[in-house]
């Protein structure tokens, strides 16, 4: 978790300046800690102290939950998330929308621009129509290299979403790199599953409620 937040601690803008400031950021980050019961989470959280210690600037919240119900509902705890941070834009009562981006835990790298090219891209106005991005994404080659036979299912799966979005401009959403509106999150309900592939309906949603595709590959 503690190189997840340093990709985050990283951001700037294309001036060069940091994009966290205190309460003052342009964004902030919702950590949803979550264990079974029984568990012991103490080294997640010191980790997340530490890094908090270490770099007060970046705006990071802190939510946590033991699970008692002995189930694994990775959908649920991720509508936790995105509902706690529309509640805590809704309290700030700007008027405005706001840019929910999703990633996994084990984030270990990304763009320095990544936050701001993404929130660009969404508020564009020639994206107005969208309601949601789908950015590219890879994962540890030192994964890769270890199982092999993951690595080829995953540029199989690549292989085909590409196929998908150049043949019948399909673009889906998924856990990591998806970048959408709170408006158009709550307009479809949010999650509707409490299973893992979660992500994977809003896609869904979003073109059923639309009658179209909805969704963007961000490249």
């Amino acid at each position: 978790i503690y190189r997840t937040l340093e990709t985050y601690r990283i951001q700037q803008g294309k001036d060069g300046k940091s994009v966290w400031d205190g309460d003052n950021s342009k964004h902030e980050i919702f950590v949803y800690v979550n264990w079974p019961q029984g568990k012991d989470p103490s080294k997640t959280f010191e980790e997340i102290n530490r890094f908090k210690k270490e770099h007060p600037e970046v705006l990071i919240r802190v939510y946590s939950e033991e699970i008692t119900n002995n189930k694994v509902e990775v959908g649920w705890y991720k509508k936790k998330v995105f509902d706690l941070a529309l509640k805590k834009h809704a309290e700030r009562n700007n008027g405005k929308d706001i840019i929910l981006i999703a990633n996994d835990a084990d984030m270990t790298f990304a763009s320095p621009y990544y936050l701001e090219e993404a929130t660009n891209k969404m508020n564009a106005p020639e994206n107005a129509k969208l309601d949601a991005m789908l950015g590219r994404y890879d994962l540890d080659p030192g994964v890769y290299e270890k199982y092999p036979t993951f690595h080829a299912s995953i540029r199989f799966w690549q292989f085909m979403e590409s196929v998908m979005r150049s043949k019948n401009g399909m673009v889906g959403t998924q856990g990591r790199n998806t970048i959408m509106r709170g408006a158009s999150y709550a307009a479809v309900g949010s999650n509707r599953t409490r299973e893992f592939w979660a992500d994977l309906v809003f896609g869904q949603l979003f073109d059923e409620a639309r009658q179209k595709s909805s969704v963007a590959y961000l490249n």
